[in-house]
């Protein structure tokens, strides 16, 4: 059973800054740990409770909240490099105008999906996708906000440019996200068998279901 955050940020608001700081080191150990093992290409939640998954969102949120009490006991939080540098990618989500995902291997193809918005409003649609569907089911539109807030939910600024696993695999997938903005300037993520731990939920934003969910659908 894990600890509510808010159990956190009693227990260090007006500790010295030194247990403070600590304390955030070791959760910042532990987000690391945990992202590491669920990125793994053998990586299975079975059997673990809570899952590493639910150990990690927690983890974030005892981040905040070790942050918040060190404010709040009268020190300053100063970012590391690389929380600089996922927080310029935050800042920078509304201003986002598309975003093609590719996903596939040599063997089986590749699949491309495409997000483009426009004002309020986002358009999510397949552009080179087999089979593709000769009717629009697949054309989803949906509200720039909704788009945004699954944007900011997966943290991606922390997120490598590259991913791949620690070991050799053979054939397996390759995936690409290239994130256009209003600026005309680009950022991409790629990975070749690994990605990142919410993968999932990047896929979810394109529409696009895992295999063994689309085989559970068709039982």
């Amino acid at each position: 059973m894990m600890l509510p955050s808010y159990v956190i940020y009693d227990e260090l608001k007006g500790q010295s800054e030194k247990r403070i700081r600590n304390k955030i080191k070791r959760i910042k150990a532990e987000i690391s740990r945990l992202k590491k093992e669920i990125e793994r290409p053998d990586f299975s939640s079975e059997r673990v409770c809570p899952s590493p998954e639910t150990q990690l969102k927690m983890n974030f949120e005892y981040l905040d909240a070790a942050k918040r009490a060190l404010s709040d006991s009268g020190y300053e939080y100063i970012p590391t490099r690389k929380e600089r540098k996922a927080a310029e990618f935050t800042e920078k989500i509304e201003c986002i105008t598309e975003m093609f995902f590719t996903y596939g291997g040599f063997f089986h193809g590749y699949d491309k999906y495409g997000i483009f918005i426009v004002g309020d409003k986002a358009e999510i649609k397949p552009i080179d996708v087999f089979p593709l569907a000769e009717d629009n089911t697949l054309i989803r539109f949906c509200e720039k906000k909704e788009i945004t807030e699954k944007l900011y939910a997966l943290r991606m600024g922390e997120w490598k440019s590259f991913y791949r696993p620690p070991y050799p695999i053979l054939d397996g997938y390759q995936w690409d996200l290239e994130i256009k903005y209003d600026d005309g300037k680009k950022k991409t993520f790629a990975g070749s068998n690994a990605c990142p731990y919410n993968f999932d939920e990047l896929l979810e934003i394109f529409g696009i279901k895992d295999e063994e969910e689309s085989e559970n659908e068709s039982e």
